[in-house]
């Protein structure tokens, strides 16, 4: 009837693109590669946030604003098991949102300028 949330009847692969990104973020840790880091936490946050199902690449490049050839490349790498999509070790986080903060919060740690004393 209405008013019932609908069964999802296929696999949405939301939680592994994102888990996925986000180990793609955790290699990019030189200087130069900041502003792919923000693309790809970018294009992890707007797949985590979506408000549709998203059960391959080619619907994420579609329906997602900003997801283009690179993402589908990044995508297509996850699809074909080229990340980990294992239980996180302890103290680790698997939700993407607390991912996605430590990962922000680890990239402005890493690249903010050390404050020298006056």
């Amino acid at each position: 009837g209405k008013g019932l949330p609908r069964v999802m009847s296929y696999a949405d692969r939301r939680l592994s693109y994102v888990r996925g990104l986000r180990a793609k973020a955790d290699r990019l840790t030189c200087a130069h590669e900041a502003k792919q880091w923000e693309h790809v936490c970018t294009l992890a946050a707007k797949i985590a946030l979506h408000d549709g199902p998203l059960p391959d690449r080619h619907r994420v490049v579609q329906d997602v604003h900003g997801a283009g050839p690179a993402a589908e490349s990044w995508l297509r790498s996850i699809d074909e098991g080229a990340h980990d999509d294992s239980r996180p070790p302890a103290g680790r986080f698997c939700a993407p949102a607390s991912a996605l903060l430590v990962a922000l919060l680890e990239h402005a740690s890493a690249f903010a300028p050390s404050a020298s004393p006056p």
